[in-house]
C-alpha cells in the first residue's frame, strides 16, 4: 500500500510542478481570461432584479433571500386589511394568499406587522387559525 501511496504522491508532485510552470509561462490576460470564465460557469440566465413583477391584484412581489421595502409591506397589510373587512368569520391564511394571489413567503412578514401593531386580530391556533379585522 505504501507504494501506491508514494506513486501518488509523485504523480501529485510532478502535477503541481507542471501547473506552476504554465502560470509563470501565461501572460497577465490569458489568467484573467481563465479566471473570468471558470467564475461563470456556474451562473444560469440572467440576473434577477430584487422585485419582479407585481401579482394579478398589483401587489409586490419578491424573489427568495430579497428584503421588501416598509412601504411594500403596508401596501399588502392594507390590502389584507381590505379583504377582512368584507368577511365577517375572518379568514385563513390560505384563503388569503388565494384571494390576493400571493405566496406565504410574501404574506408572513406583512402578517406579523399587522398583529404588531394590532389592526389584524388571530383567533385560533395552527391551521385553524382565522385572522380579523381588530
Amino acid at each position: 500500500m505504501s507504494e501506491l501511496r508514494r506513486a501518488i504522491a509523485v504523480l501529485a508532485e510532478q502535477f503541481a510542478i507542471s501547473v506552476l510552470d504554465a502560470l509563470k509561462s501565461a501572460s497577465l490576460s490569458e489568467l484573467t481570461d481563465v479566471a473570468s470564465s471558470t467564475s461563470r460557469r456556474g451562473r444560469v440566465g440572467r440576473q434577477r432584479p430584487a422585485t419582479t413583477a407585481p401579482t394579478r391584484t398589483g401587489l409586490p412581489r419578491t424573489r427568495k433571500g430579497a428584503r421588501r421595502t416598509k412601504a411594500d409591506q403596508q401596501k399588502i397589510v392594507d390590502a389584507v386589511l381590505a379583504l377582512l373587512r368584507q368577511a365577517k368569520d375572518g379568514l385563513r391564511s390560505e384563503d388569503i394568499q388565494k384571494a390576493l394571489g400571493i405566496g406565504k413567503r410574501d404574506l408572513t412578514l406583512p402578517m406579523q406587522l399587522g398583529l404588531s401593531n394590532r389592526s389584524i386580530k388571530k383567533k385560533g391556533i395552527k391551521r385553524a387559525t382565522r385572522y380579523l379585522v381588530a
